[in-house]
């Protein structure tokens, strides 16, 4: 798969974050913008692909991964609003944590971070940007 092919997968994500915003009722609203944006995107995405001519590149391995990856990135972006970013911890920080949680999980032979660490690591990182040695 080429990079451009990836790079138009990945700008994707925000129409997969409202999308799932939506569905798990993060978002209990949706406005006519938002209906005609996501609209506007996904056909904009359909037009750029064009499936009926250059399917082969879509289905493959790594434009798969490139999709899961996409969607993953919404779903954090959600997990992110939903339970941390209205607890007034800077974005700085809170990327800091998302980026410490990821290397932990990557390194622990435990398997991945449960929620509850992913909390410890950001209040840990809170303390640590705020100067607080406690």
């Amino acid at each position: 798969m080429n990079s451009s092919t990836a790079g138009i997968i990945n700008a994707t994500t925000p129409l997969w974050t409202v999308l799932l915003a939506l569905a798990i009722r993060h978002q209990k609203t949706v406005t006519n913008w938002q209906v005609a944006g996501l609209f506007v995107g996904f056909i904009g995405a359909v037009l750029i692909f064009t499936p009926w001519s250059t399917a082969a590149g879509l289905t493959s391995a790594g434009a798969l991964e490139c999709l899961a990856a996409s969607v993953s990135y919404a779903v954090s972006y959600v997990y992110m609003d939903k339970f941390l970013a209205r607890r007034g911890i800077g974005p700085v920080v809170l990327s800091a944590c998302q980026l410490a949680a990821a290397a932990s999980s990557k390194s622990s032979s435990c398997g991945p971070v449960r929620a509850s660490q992913y909390e410890q690591i950001c209040q840990c990182q809170c303390r640590l940007h705020a100067g607080d040695s406690h």
